[in-house]
């Protein structure tokens, strides 16, 4: 991997560093070594509690030009998530419904590969830079602020991927009792929100705004009934029971034509079909959990 030179190219120090990497320690694990025994300092001098942390993850650019490149197919392997894939079936059976087939999905992407650096990832997204780039992930302790974790990647994988590794990975390294942990919106998955609760961890994610369509009467107006598995619409009192109806994604659907008949608001709440649908997660209280 190659970061670009922040520097002056006669910068000595920054040279010295880099060759050296280059011609010594390239292949070694002598950096990582250094720094966790930075990290076992500091620990042992009480500057890390080991208990509350906190992740985030920064773009770096590559030393590659971004118009210098080639395309290649990829093939990207999407793992399953087996235990999800059980909740919905034992829903399905529930329903007297038959069990979905899940199979490991593998979707072919074309993907733009530096010819200078090819261990870089191409990163494109709306309002933000573009080019070929690294994404380094950071894990702090609360206490002094002091970083006990990082880690490098392609610049094009999703900030989320890593995460649950490197917890696993702090934890076993030093004996961290992770009790707490703060994210930001990118860290917004259903895996790592079930990462919290299976650990006993009390997680807080930045809150993520979703599009709404047209509507005027947002979902979370609505309330939901647990022991009847139902919503009760805030305008009118109206039920939206279970459809008895659940995607392959796991997505529960309630909803009652007869309920939304005559509405007033149906303009405001659901013109295009004239009554209203809520989806609801099967693992809905590992979002509100972690909200």
């Amino acid at each position: 991997m190659v970061f670009r030179n922040t520097f002056r190219k006669r910068n000595t120090t920054f040279s010295t560093f880099s060759q050296n990497y280059i011609r010594r320690f390239k292949g070694t694990t002598i950096f990582e070594d250094i720094f966790v025994n930075i990290v076992e300092q500091a620990i042992s001098h009480g500057l890390v509690k080991g208990e509350t942390f906190y992740t985030d993850s920064t773009h770096k650019k590559a030393n590659a030009n971004k118009n210098k490149f080639h395309e290649e197919i990829q093939k990207v392997v999407h793992q399953r998530r087996e235990w999800l894939e059980d909740e919905i079936n034992k829903e399905r059976k529930k329903q007297g419904k038959k069990e979905f087939e899940f199979k490991e999905k593998v979707e072919e992407k074309k993907v733009k590969v530096s010819n200078t650096d090819k261990e870089s990832g191409y990163y494109h997204r709306d309002n933000k830079e573009k080019g070929f780039m690294y994404l380094d992930h950071r894990t702090v302790d609360s206490k002094c602020n002091i970083i006990v974790d990082c880690h490098i990647i392609k610049g094009n994988v999703h900030d989320s991927q890593p995460f649950i590794e490197r917890m696993e990975y702090i934890k076993n390294k030093f004996g961290f009792n992770i009790k707490e942990v703060g994210v930001d919106s990118g860290y917004d998955t259903l895996d790592i929100k079930k990462y919290f609760d299976d650990n006993n961890i009390f997680g807080v994610i930045a809150y993520r705004r979703y599009g709404q369509g047209n509507t005027e009467i947002r979902k979370y107006k609505f309330k939901y009934i647990k022991e009847q598995d139902c919503y009760i619409c805030p305008e009118t009192g109206a039920i939206l029971p279970y459809t008895g109806r659940i995607d392959r994604d796991g997505y529960k659907y309630y909803s009652d034509k007869k309920n939304c008949e005559n509405c007033p608001l149906v303009d405001q709440c659901c013109k295009s079909q004239g009554y209203r649908v809520i989806r609801r997660h099967v693992c809905e209280e590992l979002n509100e959990k972690n909200a």
